[in-house]
């Protein structure tokens, strides 16, 4: 076909402590075949976040007497059960050349998480989650029938914060519905990885 159009649910719950961050996203993607070898990839993302603070389960220093723990004891804190939410909004485009003849695949693309920039603030402040930008691009070469290799580069751009990631991937086919996928990473100023 010339066109696909994709819908995706993704609900996620991740709790750490007194902390709680609940996300539930709604994306829908569209591809385009612009010609016979160029494809176009759209996608919009709409959610919520909800974050939360529940101390109720927290322990504090003051508790603790000669030895002994007492939840009624004062803690002396002002924190009290927190809770912030807001609408999150993110997008994406991915360009892919795909010949049907010759040796080299390419890909490149951008996407935007919290575009909105919402705010998630526990108080009566401003706590802005900062939009995220992240920029990809790629190359498949085919070296024969069994043996592909793709090199990779993602750069991120969250605030203050950037990083480049780059990779390369290394796929040996072992048959008509088996291969073998080994890659190494390398993160700007941070690690890097072999898989």
């Amino acid at each position: 076909g010339t066109s696909r159009l994709d819908i995706g649910i993704n609900i996620m719950n991740d709790k750490a402590g007194a902390f709680n961050k609940l996300n539930g996203n709604l994306s829908v993607g569209y591809g385009l075949r612009l010609n016979e070898d160029n494809f176009l990839h759209t996608a919009l993302n709409i959610g919520y976040i909800q974050n939360s603070l529940n101390v109720s389960s927290q322990t504090f220093d003051e508790q603790f007497v000669n030895g002994g723990y007492n939840a009624s004891n004062p803690t002396g804190e002002t924190v009290s059960n927190k809770s912030a939410g807001g609408i999150d909004a993110g997008f994406g485009f991915l360009w892919h050349y795909t010949p049907t003849k010759g040796i080299i695949q390419a890909f490149s693309g951008i996407s935007g998480y919290h575009v909105n920039q919402p705010n998630l603030s526990f108080y009566d402040g401003v706590s802005i989650l900062p939009s995220r930008y992240c920029f990809q691009a790629g190359i498949k070469i085919t070296g024969d029938k069994t043996l592909d290799f793709t090199p990779v580069f993602l750069y991120n751009v969250q605030g203050r914060f950037k990083q480049m990631t780059a990779g390369l991937l290394f796929n040996y086919k072992l048959g008509e519905t088996s291969k073998i996928v080994l890659g190494s990473w390398y993160k700007d100023k941070d690690a890097v990885s072999i898989q």
